[in-house]
């Protein structure tokens, strides 16, 4: 299920965008632990954002799309676009149907006001969820018809 989406951006610290092999994703040399990449996205979901983005980069697999997708949403709460930018194109990068990037991503472009954006990653993930019943697809379907 994709997280609720609703805690308020704070005031901008220091960007901390991507390394620069940010452009060039390589897969992790070994997974994130299930039960740690859990915990640090729980930190993030609950408002935490910069302990959460700690507990992500410690696992070490900023390839990882779902560590990325994470890594963009603590940046983007925090104010941070650009950063959130790139952690989202990382995580495309290594994944470019990767469900919850792509709502993470086309809600931070509602929110900047690029509908037309959001509304091209709403179709994305139409066609990779195959209809619109999943999660992901029912969050960002909120925040572009603004239901959510």
């Amino acid at each position: 299920a994709a997280p609720a989406d609703a805690a308020s951006p704070r005031a901008p610290a220091v960007a901390a965008r991507p390394p620069a092999a940010a452009a060039r994703p390589s897969a992790p040399a070994v997974p994130p632990s299930g039960q740690a990449l859990a915990a640090a996205q729980n930190l993030v979901l609950n408002g935490q954002y910069e302990a959460g983005i700690a507990a992500l980069r410690a696992l070490k697999a900023d390839g990882d799309p779902d560590v990325a997708a994470f890594l963009g949403l603590a940046h983007r709460k925090l104010g941070q676009i650009d950063a959130a930018r790139g952690w989202y194109d990382r995580a495309l990068a290594a994944d470019p149907d990767h469900r919850l990037t792509l709502s993470f991503y086309g809600i931070m472009h509602a929110e900047l006001g690029a509908r037309d954006k959001a509304v091209d990653m709403l179709r994305r993930l139409r066609n990779v969820c195959g209809g619109e019943s999943c999660s992901e697809f029912r969050a960002l379907f909120l925040v572009v018809t603004g239901g959510g």
